[in-house]
């Protein structure tokens, strides 16, 4: 994924306009309610920032799934997600289920609070 600044105040070692790769979704480490980017800035130094800093300038279409441990289209990831919240009836496909604690696993997922 790749994002670029919107805030008007740049973390020092950023460029305004400048888009970055992230290298993680996470949850934040003082919020851990919210969801940050961690990426690597113009020296090198990596650093987690709150999703509202930046705009998503490409969203992926398919993301690595650690309860089945491949790669799935983002919109079974949704789907997983909302479940795993409660959100919906169950209605996942059994191979999302093997698992006992898949739940667990998928809240705990970088992508589960992409937005």
């Amino acid at each position: 994924m790749k994002v670029r600044f919107i805030n008007k105040k740049y973390p020092r070692g950023f460029t305004p306009d400048k888009v970055y790769d992230v290298i993680e979704v996470v949850h934040h480490p003082t919020d851990p309610g919210d969801f940050a980017y961690k990426m690597v800035n113009d020296f090198g130094g990596v650093h987690v920032y709150l999703h509202d800093y930046f705009e998503i300038v490409d969203i992926p279409t398919e993301v690595f799934c650690p309860i089945v441990g491949f790669i799935i289209p983002a919109g079974e990831c949704v789907e997983n997600r909302d479940e795993a919240a409660g959100f919906f009836k169950p209605s996942l496909h059994y191979q999302y289920k093997t698992k006992p604690d898949w739940k667990e696993i998928c809240k705990s997922c970088g992508w589960h609070n992409f937005n």
